[in-house]
């Protein structure tokens, strides 16, 4: 008797079902999952790159609260969609606060300068690369503004997103930062 290793067939033979348990399912699970393992197929994983909750005020008269750094290429498609939600609140006093979304070198959006008087605040970007250099950038925020930005950030480089909260020792907390990555398979 030949002594023969056993190989997956390729995506061109036929799945071979002899004894019911092989279903042409698991035949296409398992051949995908030999590919990956063989570096055959590129591997594209999405979903969430980042959630911070542990709330971060603000030092007078300006600090960075949270930040994230996105690693170089990692938004390396055409289409790849990033979504950056933040959320927190202000002190409840009559001191004039802001609070920024900066993405690398770009300031997204900010919410005043004002004396808000309490209450929290909100701010939603949503990213599309366009090529390499360029980014098309929608900013939601809690004050009912919705603006449309042209990015011009480098997605081969590192990219940090954060929040700067300026006003009196404590008067913005950002109570989270949640990052998420949708690929343009």
């Amino acid at each position: 008797m030949r002594n023969r290793s056993a190989q997956i067939p390729s995506s061109l033979e036929p799945a071979v079902n002899n004894n019911g348990i092989l279903t042409v399912i698991w035949f296409t699970f398992l051949q995908n999952l030999y590919k990956i393992c063989r570096l055959d197929i590129p591997l594209r994983l999405g979903g969430v790159l980042n959630i911070n909750y542990a709330p971060v005020s603000n030092i007078s008269p300006s600090s960075d609260l949270m930040a994230y750094q996105i690693g170089k290429n990692i938004i390396n498609n055409d289409g790849d969609y990033l979504e950056i939600e933040v959320w927190g609140i202000f002190a409840n006093n009559a001191n004039v606060k802001s609070i920024s979304l900066v993405f690398g070198s770009q300031t997204l959006y900010t919410i005043g300068p004002i004396a808000f008087v309490g209450g929290a605040w909100y701010m939603k970007a949503k990213i599309i690369r366009t090529t390499a250099i360029s980014q098309n950038i929608l900013v939601q925020s809690s004050t009912g503004s919705f603006v449309n930005i042209i990015g011009t950030q480098n997605l081969e480089n590192n990219i940090l997103v954060k929040c700067i909260g300026a006003g009196s020792n404590g008067d913005v907390t950002q109570e989270s930062l949640i990052i998420k990555l949708s690929p343009n398979n």
